[in-house]
């Protein structure tokens, strides 16, 4: 747990101090949140996650904008939207992108008023933090068979004692 925790506090200080630096809109939780799920056990893990949250941008906020600009922001059209992006989701195959796109959409359809410009701020922080966040995984600390092995099994040590615990 040591690196990934020192990896996702990097990660998420770089990408919010970043976007502070260029959005008006100061969307710095975007950033952040996609900086920080992206530090993952491994490469595999992370591209898979970057798909996802790269996917739950897009389509959340695209999603969100449209309905925004169509509908205008009024809280009883927040679950017919989230069902549709439910819908996209699991459609496209890939439910694990939900929470996030949900999240997006709803995000950019309170904030209706302010138009596709701030979709697109959050959409750009969003892909920031996922590519900050890939980058310090891969770069920072990288990911090391041994290292997991060696962790495994001080996992699996841990286990037995705790199975030897409630044994007795």
């Amino acid at each position: 747990m040591g690196p990934r925790l020192i990896k996702t506090g990097i990660a998420v200080s770089l990408a919010c101090g970043l976007m502070s630096l260029v959005d008006p809109t100061k969307g710095l939780v975007g950033a952040g949140v996609s900086a920080a799920l992206m530090i993952a056990p491994d490469e595999h893990v992370g591209r898979e996650w970057a798909r996802n949250q790269f996917l739950a941008a897009f389509l959340g906020v695209f999603t969100g904008a449209v309905a925004g600009w169509l509908l205008g922001y009024a809280p009883w059209f927040a679950g017919p939207v989230v069902m549709v992006v439910i819908l996209l989701y699991a459609r496209l195959g890939y439910p694990a992108a939900a929470i996030g796109g949900v999240t997006n959409a709803l995000f950019i359809l309170e904030h209706a008023d302010l138009g596709f410009l701030f979709a697109a701020y959050r959409f750009t922080s969003s892909v920031v933090g996922l590519i900050i966040g890939w980058l310090v995984n891969r770069y920072v600390l990288p990911y090391s068979p041994a290292r997991a092995a060696d962790q495994g099994k001080q996992v699996s040590q841990v286990q037995q004692v705790d199975q030897v615990e409630q044994a007795v």
